[in-house]
């Protein structure tokens, strides 16, 4: 069972090495310390499928600490993008160290999830020769399938500003529409596209209207192909013939299974329209109302995958609202620790900055 926080966190840390990488040179040596244990604890998630004795509690450490890494990452990166203050944040926040202590945090739990398998392999082994049965392992030619009809999961940012916006997108959703349709978010890098379509994707109503509902972060340099696999993966509905499947044989595939539930699926970071076009056919325009909604910078794009629906176009934060995500971001409150009362003003300024 390969838990889907621990796969969207790798994407996400293989996005910023391959197009961001200068924005993480101070602390390049955490981020792959970080990637070593997170493909650790992927594996021993993987070598637990059919285990039950332990993935509840596997799953459940990893998935918080895997959050605990991802809110770390997504601070350092949003802070080192705001040029203008980039030094003072880091002064700040040490993001470094903040990073380093999470990264000692999914050490450590890989070390408890190693002794929970090490434990329950000893277990199976027992009951092995007591039963006289072989237990069924895992091999690295066996495809692991995943239990469920399981969804990407991802974390619950903090979202400041987007309310009413996100009540106005979800209203939208929950429409009975007819065949497929496709909304767009709109907005430059850091407006918080992204954010807003994590609340819309965990809101409880979006959760019972749509019995499937799938994340896929597209972003500039991507596969087709992988990720209808990927999806075809989420659902539970892949077997080891599919991978020497062509694309169109793959695409057909995932379409079939889609056109069985009513479906939201989530694009994130679509960059051209080519990339619309090269995933489009897998998605059935069937009457079951089903919606797709897309983030990207890029107006085209938006206007490209639905002309008779205007795209969603993300606004900036109030003065007000900006202040109150860097309080939230920086110090985990609403509110400044007194010792920070006499910068108050200085971060106010540096609000103001941003958003020129």
């Amino acid at each position: 069972m390969e838990d889907a926080s621990v796969r969207f966190l790798l994407e996400n840390l293989n996005r910023l090495r391959l197009h961001q990488a200068d924005l993480i040179s101070d602390v390049k040596d955490q981020m792959e310390r970080l990637e070593k244990n997170l493909l650790l604890l992927k594996r021993f998630l993987n070598e637990s499928t059919g285990k039950r004795e332990i993935l509840e509690e596997v799953t459940a450490r990893i998935r918080e600490v895997v959050y605990k890494a991802e809110d770390a990452v997504d601070v350092y990166v949003s802070q080192a993008l705001e040029k203008e203050t980039e030094k003072y944040f880091r002064r700040a926040s040490d993001p470094p160290g903040k990073l380093l202590g999470v990264v000692e945090e999914v050490e450590s739990t890989g070390a408890r999830v190693k002794e929970l398998y090490d434990d329950q392999r000893q277990i199976d082994i027992s009951r092995s020769q007591t039963d006289s049965v072989s237990d069924s392992e895992s091999t690295p030619t066996q495809l692991q399938k995943l239990e469920g009809n399981q969804v990407s999961f991802v974390r619950q940012d903090i979202v400041v500003g987007f309310e009413d916006e996100a009540d106005k997108i979800i209203e939208y959703l929950n429409e009975d529409t007819g065949e497929l349709d496709v909304l767009s978010i709109v907005g430059m890098p850091g407006l918080g596209k992204t954010t807003l379509a994590r609340k819309i994707f965990r809101d409880p109503t979006i959760e019972y209207e749509f019995p499937i509902r799938l994340w896929v972060s597209v972003s500039q340099v991507y596969s087709a192909r992988d990720i209808f696999l990927t999806m075809l993966r989420d659902l539970s509905w892949i077997t080891e013939d599919m991978y020497g499947k062509t694309d169109e044989e793959i695409a057909q595939t995932l379409c079939a299974r889609l056109e069985r539930e009513k479906f939201l699926i989530i694009l994130d970071d679509v960059w051209t329209t080519k990339a619309w076009d090269d995933l489009r056919d897998a998605f059935p325009s069937n009457k079951k109302a089903n919606k797709i909604l897309i983030t990207t910078r890029m107006k085209n794009v938006a206007y490209h995958t639905n002309r008779f629906r205007e795209p969603h176009m993300l606004r900036y934060l109030t003065s007000d609202e900006s202040w109150k995500l860097i309080k939230l971001t920086v110090f985990d409150n609403p509110n400044c620790p007194r010792n920070w009362k006499s910068s108050e003003e200085l971060l106010l300024i540096c609000v103001v900055a941003c958003r020129l």
